[in-house]
């Protein structure tokens, strides 16, 4: 009666109520629920709920979907496109950096600070929306997400190619905020893309991701000068972009089809299994407290209708519900020390109710405790997450401040009054970084080493710059190629996330990072601004401000090795894949 049926009753080993395996002690309670086919028990089988989930034991996160590899390929192919245009249409500013200044008729001074301004208001909205864009995917799936905010970026668009037309600065201001604020397609296009590579060329699929993106600059660097110095016209420069919005708007749709036809068919299925919404919650949280039923937490209480004898009108239902009450976390206590109480287990309280008398109801807690509760589930990340998201923030934030400012950089250290060959020169990273993000995914999926390869760009940042702003060279093309190979490497950043936070976080972490980086394309490009008005024909405090940056990057990669010594962020991809749930064994290849 002691230990053997202890331990038949308690999954075959004791427990101590340790505050280190209080959960374990709570979820092996959790399959203790009786059946009305278990012989041990006397309780009837719940109505209309099937036997595993009258058990309801917590699952441990899904194993990846066996995906066939035509469709996943097909889904990387068509959410690679549909960032192009939009990458596309950010950068047409700064191709025409010196046109657009003598078209809208703007002094330097002027047109310094429009020019960052109209930087600075497309990643205002995004300091706040990714981390909504994240909570937003978790609530309404990839797919309303995908469409609705590439709709956005067209309109958004849209709107400043009218007010270009008119010379009207304010209202391209507004177009731009617009345009901005469909960022978080960004953390949509990361969280579909991790839905169907994670354990398996996670970093190669998102470096095509950002390498598709990026031939959308290199384009932009390429065809919006042409088509100015064809045209002879900015605004049909601008239009060119608005087309590319459109056909990745069409992109947009062909994904959202392809993830809906052949991925899943419910958006449901791609989120974490811990946010999905479980009928026995009470139940739960009945186990989780020391005094059983009786003594459930406020959140959830029960109503006197269930614990009601059924009446004559219900007679001829179905026989009312008989369950045993859990055993609590006290009781399992007490049977580990003092041995398994048959009887005790028998004259457990029992609860009777009718299926349509037992209903629950979810008392209102006050708004600010679901305000502190929400606040603390968003900063529920380990220190090494924060640390890559400040690493983001000075690496990655460098990119938009020097794109706005390349062309006339360029045009006054080399190329004097030729904005066509300032452009096409600043192809060169652009495009180096769009074809090496493909070997470099392809290097840490199978080989790993993240962190090794954070501090090399940040070491490679911080001297070209330094060589860009201090020295005298002929050509600015080996600094260029160098800062190519630092933009390649940025597009692992967002590979590394899954290996710093928790399955039912990811979404949210891809928006606190893309909230990290636009945090830094609001501030930088304003300090530029009055870096530029100090120095506004050599450029070497900018440069120097962009050097400071990417050596902190690299002291800031080498912490966030220390931090991870033994961790997962240097496995190869394939080695941090989540072991496959029984349930989809069958299906795996």
């Amino acid at each position: 009666m002691g230990d053997s049926k202890l331990k038949e009753k308690r999954g075959g080993r004791r427990l101590s109520p340790t505050p280190t395996n209080i959960h374990e002690l709570t979820s092996q309670s959790s399959v203790a629920l009786p059946l009305a086919d278990d012989p041990h028990h006397n309780a009837t089988r719940i109505p209309g709920i099937e036997p595993q989930e009258a058990y309801m034991t917590q699952t441990p996160s899904a194993a990846m979907p066996p995906y066939p590899p035509a469709l996943r390929w097909a889904i990387l192919g068509s959410a690679s496109f549909i960032l192009m245009g939009n990458y596309y249409a950010f950068d047409n500013i700064a191709a025409l950096n010196r046109p657009l200044k003598e078209y809208l008729q703007l002094s330097d001074l002027q047109y310094d600070y429009v020019l960052n301004l109209l930087y600075t208001v497309y990643s205002i909205p995004n300091v706040i929306l990714p981390w909504i864009g994240g909570y937003a995917i978790n609530k309404f799936g990839n797919r309303r997400l995908i469409i609705s905010l590439s709709i956005l970026v067209a309109f958004g668009h849209l709107v400043v190619c009218l007010g270009l037309e008119k010379k009207h600065v304010p209202v391209m201001i507004i177009g731009r905020v617009i345009f901005g604020a469909a960022e978080s397609l960004t953390v949509a296009q990361c969280a579909i893309t991790v839905k169907y590579f994670r354990g398996k060329e996670l970093a190669l699929a998102l470096g095509i991701n950002l390498c598709v993106s990026r031939l959308g600059s290199v384009l932009n660097d390429v065809l919006t000068p042409f088509i100015w110095s064809r045209s002879n016209s900015v605004p049909a420069a601008f239009w060119g972009g608005f087309v590319s919005c459109v056909l990745s708007l069409i992109m947009a749709f062909l994904l959202v089809w392809l993830d809906w036809r052949f991925g899943s068919h419910s958006d449901a299925e791609s989120l974490p299994p811990l946010d999905r919404t479980r009928p026995s919650s009470c139940l739960i949280d009945a186990r989780l407290s020391f005094e059983g039923v009786g003594q459930v937490p406020a959140t959830m209480i029960m109503t006197d209708a269930s614990l009601k004898v059924p009446s004559a009108a219900s007679s001829a239902q179905p026989p009312p519900v008989v369950v045993s009450a859990p055993p609590t976390i006290r009781e399992i206590a007490m049977e580990t020390m003092n041995g398994y109480d048959e009887q005790q287990h028998e004259h457990r309280p029992q609860y009777h109710a009718n299926d349509s008398e037992c209903t629950l109801i979810e008392e209102k807690e006050p708004w600010l405790k679901r305000g502190i509760r929400a606040i603390k589930a968003l900063v529920d990340y380990s220190v090494s997450f924060w640390i890559l998201c400040a690493m983001t923030f000075v690496v990655v934030g460098i990119a938009v401040p020097f794109n706005s400012i390349h062309a006339g950089f360029l045009q006054m250290r080399w190329y004097h009054g030729d904005p066509v060959k300032a452009a096409q020169v600043m192809t060169v990273p652009d495009l180096l970084s769009a074809l090496l993000v493909l070997p470099v995914g392809y290097f840490v999926d199978h080989f790993g080493q993240k962190s090794w390869l954070f501090m090399l760009c940040g070491l490679i940042i911080g001297f070209s710059h330094a060589v860009l702003g201090l020295l005298q060279i002929s050509t600015p093309i080996p600094c260029l190629i160098a800062l190519g190979v630092s933009s390649s490497i940025t597009a692992i950043f967002g590979s590394a996330v899954p290996a710093l936070v928790r399955a039912e976080q990811l979404a949210t972490a891809y928006g606190i990072m893309a909230s990290s980086y636009n945090s830094a394309f609001v501030v930088f490009p304003m300090i530029v601004a009055k870096l530029m008005t100090v120095d506004p024909t050599v450029y070497t405090f900018v440069e120097i401000f962009f050097s400071s940056l990417g050596f902190l990057g690299f002291l800031l990669a080498l912490w966030l090795k220390l931090l991870n010594r033994h961790g997962d962020l240097d496995k190869r991809e394939i080695d941090n894949r989540p072991p496959p749930s029984p349930s989809t064994l069958g299906g795996m290849r």
